[in-house]
């Protein structure tokens, strides 16, 4: 816009065209979180990655690490949606075939251990739907706020879409309950 003057700095993260660094971020805190979901990398093609910086939460952000999928295929868009508590961080990973069902989808969780520039994020969990069908997009949104979190299939039960919810426990994050369009609720 005229007149307007932001204070712009590169920070690292995807170096090639067509990667769609950005098409998701989160903030919290001193970590910021941002998909790349057609970055390529030992996956195949368009597998994803996902770029975790520290900074002061303003203006000085530093390169963390990169997060990649647990099990990575070309064209699963691992980075498609991200969140992040500061402790955990969902990445949604909708292109992901599950029990034979293509792009069922998952959700894959990943758990800071340290602080800081030097803090790993270690992959700890894969969530997925409880009755995956293809092209679900389970993982299409993911949304973490404190022990709860929520992650979205866009065309679950044909097309109609559904949120899952899951509760941080002592044993990870377990599903707790699911919100369906009105007409598909349990009468």
């Amino acid at each position: 816009k005229e007149g307007v003057s932001l204070p712009w700095k590169y920070i690292s993260g995807a170096s090639e065209a067509g990667t769609q660094f950005g098409t998701a971020v989160d903030v919290y805190g001193n970590y910021m979180v941002v998909g790349a979901p057609y970055d390529d990398n030992a996956g195949g093609v368009d597998s994803g990655m996902v770029y975790v910086y520290y900074g002061d939460g303003v203006t000085n952000w530093t390169f963390n690490r990169t997060l990649y999928s647990s099990i990575p295929h070309a064209n699963d868009n691992f980075g498609i949606s991200v969140s992040t508590n500061g402790a955990s961080t969902f990445v949604g990973n909708w292109g992901n075939d599950v029990a034979g069902q293509t792009s069922a989808g998952v959700a894959e969780v990943y758990t800071r251990s340290g602080s800081g520039t030097t803090a790993v994020w270690p992959h700890t969990q894969t969530l997925a739907n409880q009755s995956p069908g293809a092209y679900d997009f389970f993982g299409t949104s993911v949304s973490v706020n404190g022990s709860v979190a929520l992650v979205g299939a866009e065309w679950d039960d044909g097309h109609l879409g559904s949120a899952h919810v899951y509760e941080k426990t002592a044993g990870g994050w377990t599903l707790t309950g699911a919100a369906v369009p009105k007409d598909k609720a349990p009468k």
